[in-house]
C-alpha cells in the first residue's frame, strides 16, 4: 500500500499524496499518443520510408511498368504520346467510336482516330495466335454476317462503296451512328441512344480485354515482367510495413522513454502539462527500470498507431499492408489496430476500477500516478485536516 504522505520536493513540507484525476490522466495519455503519432509519421516521412526501400523499389516498379507498356505499345494495345503519357483502354474506347464516326461525319474528320482492335487482331497479334484477315475481323469480332445480304444484327454494316466490301473496313449503321452522335451531344435520357452507346462500349471493352488477356497469357516476356511487378509490389508492401513499425518504435521511444528519462522524473509531455507525476510504491520518484517497463507496456498498448502512419501515403489500404505469412495466410497491419485498441480499452478499465487508479502500464511497473498540482494537494490536505478535527470532536 502506498504511503499516505510524500515529501514536497520544493520546500520539504509534508503534504498528502493525491492520485491524479481520471480526466487529467486520460487527456495526458491522449496527448502522449498524439505526440508519438506525430513523431512516428515524421520519422516515416523523413527517413524510414526511403530507408526501407520505398523510392528504390518504386522506381524499379516504374521501370518494369514501362517495359510492360512498351510490349503493349508494340502490340498496338497501348500508345505512348510525346509527353510520355500513355493511351490505355479508356482512351482507345473513345478512339474506337470516333474512328468510325470520322468515316462519314465531317465534324470528326479533323480529329483522326483508329481502331486499335483491328490493328491488333489483323497485324500485331501474339505469335501463337493466328492473325485475322479483315473479313474474319468483320465477322468474328464486329459480328457482321458472312454475306452482304445476310441477316445483320451488328452495330456495323459493310461499306458498299468499297471495291471489295466483305474484305474492307465496315461502317457504323445509320441507326448506330445517329444514336451515338446524339448520346455524345448530351442526349443521354433517350433509351435508344443510351442502349447504343452501352453496346458499342461493351463490344470494345470485351474485345480489348480478350486481346490483353492473349498478351498476358502468351507473351513470355510480358509474363516475366508481370511476375517481377507482382514480386516488387509485395516486397515494397512488406518493407513499408517494417518501416511503419520502426517509425512507431522511434516515436514511442522518444515519447514514453527518452523524454521521461531526461530529468529522471518519468514525466511525458502530456503528464507535464497535466501536472501529473509518476511515483514509486513509497511515493518517491519511480526508478529508471520502472520507466523502462512502462515504455514497453505503453508501446504495446498504443500499437494501433502503426497502420495509421501510412494513411497519408497509401490511404486506407495502409491497414491492409502485409505483416507476415502464417500457414499460408497473410496477417495484415490491421492486427495492430485490434490489439492496440483492446489493450488501450483494458488499460482504461483498469484505471477506472482499481483502488489506486492504476492502468496496465502502472500495474506492470508498480508505479502510481499522483498529481503535482500544489493547489489540489493543499486542498486535499485541508480536507484531511478538517476531517481529523471533526473526528476528534
Amino acid at each position: 500500500m502506498a504511503k499516505n504522505y510524500v515529501e514536497n520536493r520544493n520546500n520539504d513540507a509534508v503534504v498528502q499524496s493525491v492520485r491524479g484525476g481520471t480526466l487529467r490522466r486520460i487527456l495526458a495519455e491522449l496527448a502522449d499518443v498524439f505526440v508519438a503519432f506525430i513523431l512516428a509519421v515524421t520519422a516515416y516521412g523523413l527517413a524510414f520510408q526511403n530507408l526501407f526501400g520505398f523510392k528504390r523499389i518504386t522506381n524499379e516498379m516504374s521501370d518494369t511498368f514501362n517495359e510492360m507498356t512498351t510490349i503493349l505499345v508494340d502490340r498496338h494495345l497501348s500508345f505512348r504520346l510525346q509527353d510520355g503519357s500513355v493511351y490505355l483502354r479508356d482512351d482507345f474506347e473513345t478512339q474506337f467510336y470516333k474512328y468510325y464516326l470520322s468515316k462519314k461525319i465531317d465534324a470528326y474528320k479533323d480529329d483522326p482516330k483508329r481502331d486499335v482492335l483491328q490493328q491488333y487482331y489483323t497485324g500485331y497479334r501474339v505469335e501463337n495466335c493466328a492473325k485475322l484477315s479483315q473479313f474474319q475481323y468483320n465477322t468474328e469480332i464486329l459480328g457482321l454476317p458472312k454475306e452482304l445480304d445476310g441477316d445483320n444484327s451488328s452495330l456495323f454494316v459493310y461499306d458498299l462503296s468499297a471495291s471489295d466490301p466483305l474484305n474492307s473496313e465496315p461502317l457504323f449503321s445509320d441507326a448506330t451512328q445517329a444514336n451515338l452522335i446524339a448520346y455524345l451531344n448530351g442526349n443521354t435520357d433517350s433509351l435508344d441512344t443510351t442502349t447504343t452507346y452501352k453496346a458499342v462500349t461493351e463490344l470494345f471493352n470485351k474485345t480489348y480485354t480478350s486481346a490483353l488477356d492473349e498478351v498476358i497469357k502468351n507473351d513470355q516476356q510480358y509474363l516475366d515482367l508481370a511476375y517481377k511487378m507482382y514480386m516488387l509490389t509485395g516486397k515494397r508492401a512488406y518493407l513499408q510495413s517494417a518501416a511503419m513499425i520502426a517509425s512507431y518504435i522511434v516515436g514511442s521511444l522518444i515519447t514514453f522513454l527518452i523524454i521521461p528519462l531526461v530529468k529522471m522524473n518519468g514525466l511525458t509531455l502530456g503528464k507535464r502539462v497535466a501536472k501529473l507525476e509518476v511515483d514509486d510504491r513509497d511515493a518517491s520518484l519511480a526508478k529508471w527500470w520502472q520507466f523502462l517497463i512502462r515504455f514497453f507496456v505503453e508501446t504495446f498498448e498504443y500499437c494501433f498507431i502503426i497502420p495509421m502512419i501510412g494513411i497519408m501515403g497509401f490511404g486506407l489500404s495502409a491497414f491492409r499492408m502485409p505483416l507476415m505469412d502464417v500457414f499460408g495466410a497473410t496477417v495484415e497491419l490491421s492486427v495492430f489496430l485490434l490489439i492496440g485498441l483492446l489493450l488501450s480499452v483494458a488499460s482504461l478499465i483498469f484505471m477506472l476500477v482499481t483502488p489506486n487508479k492504476q492502468s496496465l502500464h502502472d500495474l506492470a511497473s508498480m508505479t502510481f500516478i499522483n498529481t503535482s498540482d500544489i493547489k489540489l494537494i493543499r486542498d486535499a490536505e485541508a480536507r484531511r485536516e478538517a476531517e481529523l478535527k471533526k473526528n476528534e470532536e
